[in-house]
């Protein structure tokens, strides 16, 4: 019976290795034009937590971690209420494979925002990794409730394929 669980809760949880979500739009710029437009607006309004958020999100499209995180901080520290700042510096976390902290983060955008999908998804995902599964199954169905279209917009074929391949050499 435990052994059933398991397998359901795995088979639940291999949607999540679809992707994190930061803050993508169709209109988006380019990570250069980005970085200098929002530069700008940073310079001319430097207590506007939004254009530090989004001048961290294109730094992180960059990769450059360092300044998306100075970015996404300095927009935590001028709006003590901004999840997306949370969910972001969650989202940098964990690309740099820094699970606890990405999961700090992504639990503190949950509490200033219940009803926040992508930290949500976001913290199902970095739970999956550190193979918390019962928790990141409960997040996951929990944001599945919330926003059943963004999940599917996440989910990826390829990504959910190579998830299985890992639990399966993980069993092993």
């Amino acid at each position: 019976m435990t052994n059933r669980i398991g397998i359901t809760i795995l088979v639940t949880l291999v949607s999540l290795l679809a992707g994190l979500s930061l803050r993508a739009e169709d209109n988006e710029l380019l990570p250069v034009e980005g970085i200098k437009h929002y530069e700008m607006l940073v310079r001319q309004y430097p207590s506007e937590a939004s254009y530090h958020n989004a001048l961290g999100y294109y730094y992180l499209k960059a990769s450059d971690f360092q300044k998306a995180e100075h970015h996404f901080l300095k927009a935590i520290q001028l709006d003590g209420s901004f999840a997306t700042g949370h969910n972001n510096l969650g989202v940098l976390y964990l690309q740099k494979g820094l699970l606890d902290l990405a999961e700090n983060e992504f639990r503190q955008a949950v509490e200033l925002d219940s009803n926040y999908s992508k930290a949500l998804y976001n913290l199902a995902v970095v739970l999956f990794h550190k193979k918390q599964y019962f928790e990141a199954a409960n997040n996951y169905r929990r944001v599945r409730a919330l926003d059943a279209e963004y999940v599917e917009q996440r989910n990826n074929s390829t990504k959910i394929k190579a998830a299985l391949e890992q639990l399966a050499k993980e069993k092993r």
